[in-house]
């Protein structure tokens, strides 16, 4: 009996034990099968929500982008309402780059070209043709003066002629003796309206007023329309606030020529020069030269000039050389040449 009590009591605890592990089973499937479905549908709304916002965000980018677009578009529109009229007026006005310019055109088209002489006489301008003959130019700067008068008496006494670099000055007497050098056949040249360097050359301006004032000065007193003129201090002057070759250029296009020397009487000098000395100057500077242009003065404080001229037109004509005045179309002497005599 209480052999098949025993028995009896472990078939029920067997199937106590059984049934229990069936019912855990049963919890631990129903679990996963929640988790599995909590998962999808966590999932599903998690696609769903991400989908949602996906396209709302593609909508309102499309939105901000299409005003945008029109924005733009409206913009462009105006801005090529407002310069379409000047861009037209700027273009019609220009060739294009690949066609050659029509004849209207050409009329604003320069050409490159060699410098060519200020034109003084006529169309066919040229420097005289010197040949073998020895010429000398007695040229005078800074007049006229107290010493003209002698001046010109003594060219007159060996019958030769000079060249006047004149210096505007307002009184009547500095115009009439401008008037008697053009009456007895001499040459006037400009030379300065101020003769004050530091006006002169402070800028291009300065310069061709100085230009303009001593030839509308020398008009004025002769009636000519002079064309010659000197640099005050020569083109090789080193106190100019401009560019030489830049007032070179400015003379040549008023249509004058300048004129510097290759021999000097030194009476430009600080220092007192005897007239003896400027005959000297003049014979050694003269030598090996077939055309010599002579730097002289005639201020009121040059009597040794005035003393010298007879000695050094004597040695001017011993040596060969005839004395002639400077003409429009005499080739020049420059220190700094112009792109019409390189």
């Amino acid at each position: 009996m209480s052999i098949c009590r025993g028995e009896e009591s472990d078939d029920t605890d067997t199937k106590q034990w059984k049934a229990k592990r069936r019912n855990n089973l049963k919890i631990r499937m129903l679990l996963i099968l929640l988790f599995v479905v909590g998962s999808s549908v966590l999932w599903a709304c998690s696609s769903s929500k991400k989908g949602t916002i996906s396209e709302n965000d593609k909508k309102t980018k499309d939105a901000i982008e299409a005003v945008a677009s029109e924005k733009q578009s409206s913009s462009q529109v105006q801005d090529t309402t407002e310069v379409s009229k000047p861009t037209k007026e700027v273009f019609t006005t220009e060739a294009p780059s690949t066609q050659e310019p029509t004849s209207k055109e050409s009329e604003y088209v320069t050409e490159p070209e060699t410098p060519k002489p200020p034109v003084n006489v006529g169309t066919d301008f040229q420097f005289e043709d010197t040949g073998e003959t020895k010429y000398a130019y007695l040229t005078f700067d800074d007049g006229p003066s107290d010493n003209t008068y002698p001046i010109l008496d003594i060219l007159d006494q060996y019958q030769v002629k000079a060249t006047f670099f004149m210096v505007s000055r307002p009184d009547g007497v500095s115009m009439q003796r401008c008037k008697a050098i053009a009456d007895k056949g001499h040459a006037l040249g400009m030379h300065s309206n101020t003769h004050v360097y530091s006006e002169i050359y402070a800028t291009l301006d300065s310069f061709k007023a100085d230009v303009q004032g001593i030839h509308d000065w020398l008009y004025q007193a002769t009636g000519q329309d002079v064309k010659l003129y000197r640099f005050p201090g020569g083109s090789s002057n080193t106190v100019s606030n401009v560019d030489i070759n830049t007032m070179i250029d400015s003379i040549t296009s008023m249509g004058y020529i300048y004129y510097d020397w290759n021999v000097s009487s030194g009476d430009a000098s600080s220092k007192p020069v005897s007239a003896e000395e400027m005959i000297e100057n003049i014979k050694s500077q003269s030598q090996g030269y077939s055309r010599v242009m002579i730097l002289m003065h005639d201020t009121n404080v040059k009597t040794e000039t005035v003393r010298a001229l007879p000695g050094i037109i004597e040695a001017l004509q011993s040596a060969g050389y005839q004395i002639v005045p400077i003409k429009n179309n005499t080739r020049p002497v420059q220190h700094v040449k112009a792109g019409y005599m390189q």
